[in-house]
This record gives structure tokens, sequence and C-alpha cells, in this order.
């Protein structure tokens, strides 16, 4: 796909029927130790002999298990057995501030930029306003040809209710909207303001979003169908209830399948256009394949302002791999090779 005059754009889904598929790739790595078993699952999708440099990021809030060390240790030891180079940076936690990001996305930025090699970016279990941070500061700098964004599909663990009923909750505490470093700043008229929102599974803390920035008219992405059955039914569930408290027409409804970046990117593109007289917020409520999706519009649409939700604090999970992933592939047409 080509975004504009700048950017190519590609992508690499995994397979079902692959039992252990491999990435062809070589360069170096940004990669995190999460408390997810997933933020792991990269390792197993990787040549180590064709990786040059592995930075790895270590959060204040370890978690109560051990997977977050037993993750680093591994990193290490693979990095000691073929002699690549290793950097561990401290990061805190999800709620920092703004200057907070905006230093660590910079300083990651410049030891990434040292090497005009290709890199791959984990972001499976990696904050959004930390990767989004950096996808924005590579686009002003245009340093780095080739960046590639790795998700691994999560294996959610839902609960259910004293009545039985099933639900979701991966977050605590309610939603904030946070800007983003680097992102372009857009001042519209201040007249009519139209959100763009990607969806997903947690009904309550996305209404409360959308009634403190209730904006004139709301167009929903929702992340249907799902990496399964159960995740489609979820998230179609939430879009109904939101469709019927904030009466959404069904034109303002649109669905994406989970994994299907382009789709996304040209759903949100036909809407920008038809309200560009408008305050356009583009707002990042749902998976991160479709934030990655509405990062590279914001990218490309400088118009539209651009916002990641907080929670107050996330459900330490183990979630472990469903075994796919995806890799979508940024080529910076303006970087020589």
């Amino acid at each position: 796909m080509l975004l504009n005059h700048k950017y190519v754009i590609t992508q690499h889904s995994s397979e079902a029927t692959e039992k252990h598929p491999l990435i062809d790739f070589n360069g170096s790595l940004l990669i995190s130790a999460s408390w997810e078993i997933r933020s792991q699952a990269i390792l197993d999708r990787i040549d180590f002999t064709k990786v040059r440099r592995v930075i790895l990021i270590r959060y204040e809030n370890r978690g109560k298990t051990q997977v977050s060390g037993n993750i680093r240790n591994r990193v290490k030891d693979l990095c000691k057995k073929h002699r690549i180079r290793f950097t561990e940076v401290e990061f805190g936690s999800i709620g920092e501030t703004f200057s907070h990001y905006y230093n660590t996305a910079y300083s990651l930025a410049s030891a990434i930029s040292s090497s005009k090699e290709p890199w791959i970016i984990d972001i499976s279990s990696m904050p959004r306003r930390l990767w989004c941070s950096l996808l924005f500061l590579f686009d002003r700098i245009d340093s780095i040809r080739t960046l590639h964004f790795y998700y691994s599909h999560p294996k959610y663990i839902f609960s259910e209710d004293e009545y039985r009923n099933t639900y979701y909750e991966h977050t605590l505490g309610e939603w904030s909207l946070s800007d983003v470093p680097f992102a372009p700043l857009a001042f519209g008229n201040g007249l009519y303001k139209t959100n763009i929102i990607s969806t997903g599974f947690e009904y309550d803390q996305l209404k409360a979003i959308i009634y403190r920035h209730d904006p004139d008219h709301n167009s929903i992405i929702s992340a249907s169908p799902g990496f399964t059955d159960s995740y489609t039914r979820f998230a179609d569930r939430t879009t109904e209830r939101i469709k019927a408290v904030f009466e959404i027409p069904d034109s303002d409804i649109h669905r994406a399948p989970v994994r299907d970046v382009e789709m996304v990117i040209t759903i949100a593109r036909e809407i920008v256009e038809a309200n560009n007289e408008h305050d356009i917020s583009l707002i990042c409520a749902g998976n991160k394949l479709h934030s990655l999706a509405l990062c590279l519009t914001a990218i490309t649409y400088k118009n539209a302002n651009f916002y990641v939700r907080i929670p107050a604090a996330y459900k330490e999970s183990p979630t472990p791999p469903s075994g796919q992933f995806d890799v979508v592939t940024i080529e910076n047409l303006l970087v020589t090779l």
C-alpha cells in the first residue's frame, strides 16, 4: 500500500497452519519484558544469528510473577551466545508524564538511528504512547529506511460474573485520553468536532471517554471479525451498545478485521476527507494493529489530532500468545539504502 509520497506499507500475517513460522529478518530489535508471556513470543520467531543489536525495555512494575525477569534473562543469554550488542532501558509506568515519554522516545530514536539497518519494534506489550511517539519522531527525522512493527496475538482470559455473564477486563479504573509526543498538532476552527474511534471490548471505559469528550460526530471502527469468534462477539456487543447509547447511525459504524491495517487506514482516510472542515480527532481505544493504522493516518493527515487511551492501571495477567502474529513493514522512500 502506498500511504503517501513517502511511505510504502506492507503486512505479513502468519497462517494458522504454520507451526513455528520464522520472520525473514536481518537487523536489530526493540523489545520489552513485561508480565505478559507473549512479550517473549518474538524470540521464537527470529534467527538470532542475523541480529546485530537488541534494546530491551524493562518496566518499573515487574508484576508479581517472574515472567519479566525470565524474559530479560533469556534475551541476555541469547545476546551473549550470539555476541549481539545488548542495551537495557528502564521505563516507569504507563501513566508517566508527557516529558518522560518524550525523553524516552528521543533516547530510543537516537540509539536506533545510529545505524541504517532495519529494526523490528515489538509492540505486543509496549505502551501505545511510547511506540507511537517513536513512529511520529521517525517521520520527522527520516533516519531509518525500514521499520517492522511486530504484534503477537493475545490469548485473552475472560471472566464470569455472579450471573455467569462473560466479560473481559484488561484495564483497571477510568481511561484518560493522552496526546502523544512528536505527533502533529492540529488547530481547527473549533466549531464542529468529529471523533474517529477504534474500539475493542471494554464498554464501560469507552462509554465514559466518549461522554467526557462528547463531539458533534462519532465514527466507530470496530475490530470485527476479531482474532477468534469469541473476540468478534465481544467486539460486536460493545459496538452495538455504544451505537445505542450515543445514537450513532449505521453509516458511522465501520467494521474492519482486527488484522487488516490497510482497511482501517482506508476507512479513516475516507472519514477525514469527508469531514476536512471539522476538528478531527483520531482516538485509539481498540487493539494495537488498528492503533497503528490510525497513527499512520495521522502522519498522512496533519489536520487530525491523535490520542491514545491511557488506563489508570493494567490488570496483571499472564496473557499467553495465541501462536499467531502480524508484521507491518513501513518503508521510508526518502531514506536511501
